[in-house]
């Protein structure tokens, strides 16, 4: 059915005349023809004043919702049922993240496999808290050499982050490392001392 309100419209002339036109065509269309064509759109005013007078808003009847209104209990429910999802997606995007990242390594893998080329295993690096991606490098750059070089814990020294150290700290350090420079350097001078007596000998 057609409603048409003049009273209350805040629309302009140019808007409610062009919906007036849609409504028009869009209620005569809808009228059983009698074998002829539809009648078609026309932006004549004496047309549209003569269509306007032939139609009788007494018997126009508003138009009856499709659909029936939400209750507010529905409302509720909907939204929590969002905020549930929403909170879901929170906390599993990393996991999600990684998943991704991970298929889409295992996607590029299968692809050069295909063409008989090889990809190398992917691994990943732990990351230290508050550790810098300069400081990550060199940390990694430091541990491949000792690996390679094939020490561990217990026969390499201790790595100390002297930016952290006070200036006594930094002088108590050189002490010790002159005092173990000495005794290296003793323990040398004696072994050859002794390597020469057994050749003098």
């Amino acid at each position: 059915m057609l409603t048409l309100n003049y009273l209350t419209s805040t629309e302009s002339d140019d808007d409610r005349d062009q919906k007036i036109q849609l409504n028009l065509i869009a209620y005569y269309s809808d009228e059983p023809g009698d074998g002829g064509e539809i009648r078609s759109p026309t932006t004549n005013i004496s047309v549209l004043d003569e269509l306007l007078a032939s139609i009788d808003e007494d018997s126009l009847e508003p138009i009856e919702r499709r659909c029936p209104p939400m209750s507010e209990r529905l409302r509720e429910k909907i939204a929590d049922k969002l905020l549930e999802i929403e909170q879901y997606r929170k906390d599993n995007r990393e996991s999600y993240l990684e998943a991704r990242r991970r298929q889409a390594r295992q996607d590029y893998a299968n692809e050069r496999a295909a063409d008989g080329r090889r990809v190398r295993p992917y691994r990943r690096h732990p990351e230290l808290a508050g550790e810098s991606s300069f400081d990550r490098e060199l940390r990694l750059h430091r541990e491949g050499s000792r690996r390679r070089a094939g020490k561990d814990e217990t026969n390499t020294r201790c790595y100390l982050h002297l930016a952290g150290m006070t200036e006594e700290e930094k002088k108590d350090r050189k002490r010790q490392q002159d005092a173990e420079s000495k005794k290296r350097q003793r323990a040398t001078k004696k072994a050859l001392q002794r390597v020469a007596e057994v050749a003098a000998q």
